[in-house]
């Protein structure tokens, strides 16, 4: 029981699991970290909770900090009540179980970081030294990524494959950034073995960062560099810290080396072997040129511009309570794929890329306010700190923690940080060393009641608890859909049902893009011609997930099969109001319309799809109702030289392909007249040619 009862445990076990969490990985699961990481930081945390409810005496008066930071602790509970609270409005409760152990997950964490070091200081240098170690483990993960890429430079977007088992190379990056603050410190400050790690975890991270083009990072940076060193400046005139010749050039010069042997190894191994849509200048460039200049760089620009237009729509809608935690995925098809990658059904948003409108737009501006709150709070402690403080040390630290803080929020507002825990600990670190030096250097105030800690660390006990169990859930709800959908590639259709049943449970409704997984059963009832089961599920699918494309255009084709063509024909079209141009439903209520003699409506919806050559259905239809009127053309034309050249057409596919593409691109025209237009113009070019 000693062991137990030791004062450095609860600390000791959650430094452990922030370095330990860049190695959690399974091939398990359809998502290799989010769900097992959870699980393991879940796990941790209450054990944690259990040591400190264990022994009252030791560890209550920890935290009595909730007293004398009121305005922090209120933004916190508030933040989490207003996440719990979205789940009795979310559409999809499924997907609100897991944003709710996120929220539960960050606010336990912070509460019992600042609990643990605030009473012994010392355990903010332990804390940031996890936070190097953890990096350092990504970025040795992420240079082997990268030596596995070596002959694979030339390819386009190969730096999606360096990841360091973080599952986007954005998240690696943003992860890696989030531990130079304290390599910084380290350098500055400590000598030998912990400035040797951090030189290593600086130097791997820097590397790292540039290989993998993270604008977002790179903003932060350059951001953080910046009003780092102004500020750095000021502290040194107002003589609050000092750096000794020595200090300076034992910290300037390894990192000078570093730097130089880094850029000499990036030059052999990476800027000679790139070509030229992925040379880092396009990438900078992409910035500043994303509204002239189209290409895969400046796209991903303006997809994200998209993004947050169609979430600020969302949030007008619900501005004051949002549509409930996780589940802007669900509503956000409802304001139109037009011209996104989602709209071929193909992709699936799962974020909006900027964590103040994910926060906005699920938990309305009240969840916005108190997050908001949180991080507001500790900026002015830090702040406040930094003006009283006379520690130089202790400076550094809250100075370098507020600068990790700023450029975290540079990030979350391009990217989606929040989204993974070990972004949301560190996250968490970066708060709570301001808040500590704050609170630890404060006089406090004296009160005859106690802070209630007892019942506020059970309660958050029980929550983590309750997290725990949907992360289970979730987990083997995964597991099994994996296994569903290897069997759904094989065509093993029986096994799959029963995988599919094992997979679905109230916490796991849909896979981690956001399909249903009644649209899988649905799928497989309707290749086994069971049309009344495959209809019952799309419709439940449908039930979970109002604005899916494609289970409104496989419940449309459901409905032909049972010659119910009125309701089919309304499904395609409420698929074609959120995905105009989406091929599939096109072509199904074309044929449907032809079935019915009317080629006029048949036209009318097969020209908006998408141009899809190697799509069978569609060259098919095009040929069809193409020809269909290139003969009311040739009828209507005398001259039998148009004559002639029209039946050419009507008997080259090539030919009435390029003709729908030119349509597609500016229907300014109608088909009949881009369609003689052409004609004329090649027989003009022939007239012409000798």
């Amino acid at each position: 029981m000693s062991f137990f009862q030791h004062k450095n445990l609860p600390t000791g076990i959650l430094l452990a699991c922030l370095v330990g969490l860049p190695l959690v990985y399974t091939s398990q699961l359809m998502d290799p970290v989010l769900l097992a990481r959870f699980g393991m930081t879940t796990f941790c945390v209450l054990i944690v909770l259990f040591i400190l409810l264990s022994r009252p005496n030791t560890f209550m008066a920890y935290f009595d900090w909730m007293r004398q930071a009121k305005g922090l602790t209120i933004s916190l509970f508030a933040y989490l009540f207003i996440s719990l609270g979205s789940g009795l409005y979310a559409l999809n409760f499924s997907e609100f179980s897991m944003e709710a152990t996120r929220s539960i997950f960050f606010v336990s964490t912070f509460i019992l970081l600042i609990g643990l070091c605030v009473k012994r200081r010392s355990n903010l240098d332990f804390l940031m030294k996890a936070v190097v170690a953890s990096t350092a483990i990504i970025g040795v993960l992420g240079l082997w990524d990268f030596i596995q890429q070596q002959g694979h430079l030339q390819t386009n977007k190969f730096q999606y494959s360096i990841q360091s088992w973080m599952a986007h190379k954005n998240l690696m990056a943003s992860a890696l950034f989030m531990g130079i603050p304290y390599c910084i410190y380290f350098i500055l400050v400590k000598k030998k073995g912990w400035r040797f790690i951090a030189l290593i975890s600086l130097f791997l991270s820097t590397l790292l960062i540039i290989i993998v083009q993270s604008r977002a990072v790179w903003l932060a940076i350059f951001a953080m560099a910046v009003v780092g060193v102004l500020s750095i400046f000021w502290l040194v005139y107002q003589q609050k810290v000092s750096f000794s010749k020595r200090v300076i050039f034992a910290s300037i010069v390894p990192v000078s080396i570093l730097m130089v042997t880094g850029f000499s190894v990036l030059q052999v191994t990476y800027f000679s072997k790139l070509s030229h849509s992925n040379a880092l200048k396009n990438r900078l460039v992409s910035i500043f040129e994303y509204k002239n200049v189209k290409n895969e760089h400046t796209e991903t620009i303006n997809e994200r511009l998209a993004l947050w237009d169609n979430t600020w729509q969302l949030i007008q809608d619900r501005p004051l309570l949002g549509v409930g935690g996780g589940n802007w995925k669900i509503f956000f098809p409802s304001k139109g794929l037009d011209g996104l990658r989602a709209e071929q059904g193909m992709v699936n948003f799962q974020r909006p890329h900027n964590d103040f409108l994910w926060i906005w737009s699920e938990k309305g501006i009240v969840g916005l306010l108190a997050w908001l709150g949180i991080l507001g709070f500790v900026i002015w402690m830090g702040i406040q700190t930094i003006f009283r403080t006379i520690h130089p040390a202790r400076l550094l630290q809250v100075l370098l923690s507020l600068l990790g803080l700023m450029g975290y929020a540079i990030i979350a507002f391009f990217d989606f940080p929040s989204e993974r825990c070990l972004h949301l600990f560190y996250l968490a670190v970066f708060l709570t060393v301001p808040s500590v030096h704050y609170l630890a250097g404060k006089k406090w105030v004296i009160s005859p009641k106690k802070v209630a800690a007892r019942p506020v660390l059970l309660f958050l006990l029980l929550l983590n608890l309750g997290s725990f169990c949907i992360l289970g859930f979730r987990s083997v709800g995964e597991k099994n859909l994996l296994i569903a959908l290897k069997m759904r590639g094989n065509q093993v259709s029986p096994k799959m049902l029963d995988s599919l049943d094992q997979s679905q449970n109230i916490f796991y409704q849909l896979d981690p893009t956001a399909i249903p997984i009644d649209w899988y059963k649905g799928e497989v009832f309707y290749f086994q011609g069971r049309f009344e089961s495959a209809k019952n599920h799309f419709e439940k699918a449908l039930h979970l997930h109002p604005y899916q494309v494609n289970t409104l255009n496989n419940l449309g084709s459901t409905y032909h099969a049972l010659q119910q063509e009125d309701k089919a024909l309304e499904c395609y079209q409420k698929a074609l109001e959120i995905a105009p141009h989406f091929t599939e439903p096109c072509l199904n209520a074309a044929a449907l319309y032809f079935n019915q003699g009317k080629q006029k409506e048949a036209l009318a919806h097969f020209l908006p799809a998408l141009p899809s050559p190697n799509n069978k259905r569609y060259t098919l239809f095009l040929k069809t109702l193409f020809s269909k009127e290139i003969e009311v053309l040739i009828q209507e034309n005398p001259n039998p030289v148009v004559q002639d050249k029209l039946k050419e057409l009507m008997n080259s596919p090539d030919w009435m392909l390029s003709i729908h593409q030119k349509y597609y691109d500016d229907p300014h025209q109608s088909i009949q007249e881009y369609l003689m237009e052409n004609v004329l113009f090649v027989l003009k070019e022939s007239e012409n040619s000798p």
